[in-house]
Formats: C-alpha cells, sequence, structure tokens
C-alpha cells in the first residue's frame, strides 16, 4: 500500500518539533499556574479576564504570521531586513489600534469607562509584541543555521512564547 504521504517528511517535521512541542507545553503550564496564583488582581482589574485571551491570540498570530512571512522570504531566498521591519511595524499600528479601540469598549462593559484597562492593553501590546517580533526574527534565523525547516517551528514557538509574555507582561501592568 503507497501512503499519500512521504513518511521521510513526516519524520523530520516531527524531529524538529518534538523538543520544541515539549519545551512549549512545560512554558504553558508555567504561564497557567502563573496566571492563577493573580487570582485577586484578576477579580480587581474588571474586565481583564476578558481581556487577556484576546491580547493573547491577536499578539501571537500576528507575530507568528509575521515569522511566517519572513521564513518565506528566506525560501525564495530574498531576505530583507527592511521591508521585515515594516511589515512587523504595519501589523503593530494595526494591533494597536484594533486591541486599544477592543479594550475601550471591555472598560466601558466593565470598568465604567476607567482608562485603566486601555492603558493595560496599550502598554502590554507594546511590549509583548516587541518581544514577540524578536523571538519570530531569531526562531527563523536559529532554525536555518540549525538545519531546521522554520515553518515546523517557529508558529508553535512563537504563539506560545507570546501567550506566556503577554499573561506576565498583563498581570504585572495590571493595577
Amino acid at each position: 500500500m503507497r501512503l499519500p504521504f512521504d513518511t521521510r517528511n513526516v519524520l523530520r517535521i516531527l524531529r524538529s518539533v518534538l523538543v520544541v512541542s515539549i519545551l512549549m507545553a512545560v512554558l504553558s503550564s508555567y504561564s497557567g499556574s502563573y496566571l492563577a496564583t493573580y487570582e485577586k488582581k484578576l477579580e480587581n482589574t474588571p474586565g481583564l479576564a476578558a481581556l487577556l485571551p484576546v491580547m493573547m491570540a491577536a499578539i501571537g498570530a500576528a507575530a507568528s504570521a509575521y515569522g511566517s512571512r519572513l521564513s518565506t522570504d528566506l525560501h525564495l531566498g530574498r531576505p530583507s531586513v527592511i521591508r521585515a521591519l515594516k511589515d512587523a511595524s504595519a501589523q503593530f499600528l494595526a494591533l494597536i489600534i484594533v486591541l486599544g479601540a477592543y479594550a475601550e469598549v471591555i472598560s466601558l462593559v466593565f470598568a465604567s469607562g476607567k482608562p485603566g484597562l486601555v492603558v493595560l492593553a496599550l502598554k502590554t501590546t507594546s511590549c509583548a509584541y516587541a518581544v514577540a517580533a524578536g523571538l519570530a526574527t531569531a526562531s527563523v534565523v536559529g532554525a536555518v543555521k540549525a538545519g531546521v525547516n522554520p515553518d515546523d517551528v517557529v508558529g508553535p514557538l512563537v504563539t506560545t512564547v507570546t501567550d506566556a509574555v503577554t499573561i506576565i507582561l498583563s498581570l504585572l501592568f495590571a493595577p
């Protein structure tokens, strides 16, 4: 029986993502337990519980997409730091606008319009996206240097680390 895929390709992908997947599972467990220790802060910051998952998803997705574009540029043999920085800057501006507006809505619904949630969202997004974009760039370059296809590791690495960083920063910046 002939399989519809190349088993060598599957084994190569499994080898490249196994270690990353194990490390990311440990990091996710840590960030989840870290979040649990701040239950009081979540209770005292109305709307944070509604805002946090949105920030995690948006920042992680944007940074992962940036890493994917960078990886594609490397595969096509046309890496450009200037283009990558322009892409990252455009994504950052879009994130700030969308998450700031969302935080304002959440603030109006949960916190009677207090500006603290918007400031928290802007500070967290700024710092977390800077970390995420740097990590995406470093992971693409590191994967290439290690002889691993960046497409196999950048997405899981960037999204998981960004989730953890977003949780930690949100709780540190929360009043």
